[in-house]
């Protein structure tokens, strides 16, 4: 049993959306008027219907593709970036989209830059933080629900979280949903941009694959992949030692989690008090990853 979150029907506005670059199957795009500090690289809409939704399924040339614009779009806006992609019923849309998801300010100054027309950057941030404020109420609404298909849970298998997988340590997350990807070993990074491009491309395939693949393994049915692209945005990795920071994390269904933990019963009661847990310096009381 799973709790419904997709709304298929309520698609955004693509009225004020400013297309940053394209190459022959992908856009990289922008939009004030959303109310997310998101950057979005999405399939042409005029091949939406027929192309394929997962990057995971991507083909060699659509990766490569998909990868160069990736890069082209963080270096033009030269923000803190991590890269978000939905599955299950988490997914909001049905055309290939991914969100590469930045700080509010940032976002705003970096639109505002872009865009052709006078932007007020206070008043875009001002309607990110209102749909953040929705997104909270949303959230809390969907954990009742959650918690109460957790209780009625009957869980027979026996399968649980490893510590490690592939080529990365595993971290469980003490109070939100989180699986997190680090590195065993670290990684290096060239001098010579050309070299280090493919580089990047081939840490951020890696660590996609590696974390689609543990999806599959666990019977993640509704999640989201977050990779850091640049930077620190959301502060994951603050105060993190050097050989342990998070390359990549998994957001699970708080359903999926409770019934992979091999201390279920006291994550769940940390989960239900987010807000008091001692980590939680923020007292934010739903997981931010969900609310951004």
């Amino acid at each position: 049993m799973s709790v419904q979150r997709r709304q298929p029907n309520d698609r955004l506005s693509y009225n004020d959306d400013i297309i940053l670059f394209e190459t022959a199957h992908f856009i990289s795009i922008i939009n004030h008027n959303q109310g997310r500090s998101h950057l979005i690289i999405r399939s042409k809409r005029e091949i939406e219907k027929d192309f394929p939704f997962d990057l995971y399924t991507f083909n060699i040339d659509f990766q490569d593709e998909f990868w160069y614009l990736v890069q082209k779009t963080v270096a033009k806006s030269q923000i803190p970036t991590f890269l978000c992609h939905h599955f299950g019923e988490w997914r909001s849309a049905d055309h290939f989209h991914v969100h590469l998801v930045v700080n509010n300010a940032q976002f705003a100054k970096f639109v505002a830059k872009e865009s052709p027309k006078p932007i007020d950057e206070a008043n875009v941030i001002s309607k990110i933080n209102k749909k953040s404020e929705y997104l909270v109420i949303r959230q809390m609404k969907f954990q009742n629900e959650e918690l109460e298909v957790i209780r009625n849970m009957k869980i027979t298998s026996e399968d649980q979280f490893p510590t490690e997988w592939e080529d990365y340590y595993i971290e469980i997350h003490p109070y939100f949903s989180r699986v997190s990807f680090i590195p065993k070993a670290p990684l290096m990074y060239s001098q010579d941009s050309k070299v280090v491009n493919e580089q990047l491309k081939t840490y951020r395939t890696n660590v996609f694959k590696a974390m689609r693949a543990f999806a599959d393994k666990y019977g993640l049915k509704n999640y989201r992949t977050w990779q850091k692209l640049s930077g620190d945005p959301f502060y994951i990795n603050h105060e993190r030692p050097t050989d342990r920071l998070i390359y990549g994390l998994i957001q699970v269904s708080p359903i999926d989690f409770f019934r992979l933990h091999s201390n279920r019963e006291e994550w769940l009661e940390n989960w239900k008090k987010a807000d008091k847990h001692p980590l939680n310096l923020n007292k934010f009381p739903v997981d931010p990853l969900s609310c951004i």
